[in-house]
């Protein structure tokens, strides 16, 4: 149930992802030509950052689902 409630953040989340990689990877060549001391950006920091993002959304979107799956129901309605 949780997984279901969280899979359409999560999807956005990954869709957004596929979208920045090329622009920081382009971004982010550009950026570096432009040093008299050009270094070669490393190929693997663009993966371990969408990897970390796609982490850090999947537990915020699970512990808050969890969050409000164990609210009691009553007090949400004392409130309204």
């Amino acid at each position: 149930a949780v997984w279901t409630l969280s899979l359409r953040f999560l999807l956005m989340s990954l869709v957004a992802v596929v979208i920045a990689f090329p622009l920081a990877f382009k971004a982010m060549e550009r950026y570096l030509s432009d040093f008299y001391y050009r270094i070669e950006f490393p190929w693997w920091v663009l993966p371990f950052a969408a990897l970390f993002t796609l982490l850090v959304a999947f537990c915020s979107v699970i512990s808050r689902t969890l969050q409000v799956a164990r609210r009691n129901p009553i007090e949400s309605l004392k409130r309204e």
